[in-house]
């Protein structure tokens, strides 16, 4: 079981994820972490980064 079920917080966001992506990844599209980099960079974000990186998924950040 994904322990951000349990969280108070994190359950309603797990939640509406599962409903929106009720199979997890899309095998048609999963673009590499330097495309979601890119894009942030020409949406104007000045700081963009990795924040966790584990097998095919990944956390990114960025600031205005």
């Amino acid at each position: 079981m994904d322990p951000s079920r349990c969280d108070p917080a994190l359950a309603p966001l797990v939640e509406r994820r599962h409903a929106i992506y009720p199979t997890g990844h899309s095998p048609e599209w999963n673009p590499p972490v330097s495309w979601h980099l890119s894009a942030l960079t020409a949406a104007g974000y000045t700081e963009v980064g990795t924040l966790w990186r584990g097998g095919a998924d990944a956390a990114v950040a960025a600031l205005r």
